[in-house]
């Protein structure tokens, strides 16, 4: 296990010997994995507070979320938001770009 990168396996036993406790520790890549979540998650929700209740393109949501342009990483966690139904698109009134919409 140590020649992976994991950690050391913890045997634990009670004094009388009636019980074996074994802890074998998660994998360090594992663990990224969950951290990697966690940032997604919470980049959603930022996205999710950008938002204008009344709508906005995608556009004006990166500017309101500080970029110059739309990134490669808001354009996919908007289309991942879209999916999942946390909010919808609606072609703008002028037909020139789609306006996102929180759903409620």
């Amino acid at each position: 296990m140590e020649a992976n990168g994991s950690g050391q396996i913890v045997f634990e036993m009670d004094e009388r010997r009636g019980c074996l406790s074994v802890r074998i520790p998660v994998h360090p890549s594992f663990a990224r994995k969950d951290a990697s979540l966690e940032r997604a998650r919470a980049y959603e929700q930022r996205v999710l507070e950008a938002l204008d209740p009344q709508g906005m393109s995608l556009t004006d949501l990166a500017r309101a979320m500080g970029y110059k342009g739309i990134t490669k990483k808001l354009s996919k966690t908007v289309d991942a938001l879209c999916k999942r139904g946390a909010i919808a698109r609606r072609p703008a009134d002028s037909g020139a770009s789609t306006v996102l919409l929180p759903e409620q």
